[in-house]
């Protein structure tokens, strides 16, 4: 879906890839406001905002884990796209988890 909208963007003085680029930080965001409501946390800190970030990503099928203050994901839920598109499909994958993590308040 977020392919088909990107690049079904015509007017857009931004290319397909980062339009879709912006949607999937824009869709992260929306859930990471979404999960933080849910939650009802007041703003995190950085532990808590990785925490919940680690487990809402471990309910949408990707396998998260933390080293230190970072998280890497175990496989992605468009693997196989992505041995065709790494970077695109990278790039989308870390918007995302920057929207996530700044709609639970880590701004």
């Amino acid at each position: 879906m977020l392919f088909a909208v990107a690049a079904l963007t015509e007017d857009s003085k931004e290319s397909p890839r980062q339009v879709a680029r912006r949607i999937a930080y824009d869709r992260g965001h929306a859930l990471g406001a979404e999960v933080k409501a849910e939650l009802r946390l007041r703003p995190p800190g950085r532990e808590r905002a990785l925490a919940v970030a680690e487990e809402t990503l471990s309910s949408y099928g990707y396998e998260p884990y933390r080293t230190g203050e970072e998280i890497s994901l175990r496989n992605c839920p468009f693997h196989n796209l992505s041995r065709r598109a790494p970077d695109l499909v990278c790039g989308l994958n870390r918007e995302f988890i920057d929207g996530l993590l700044r709609g639970l308040g880590n701004e």
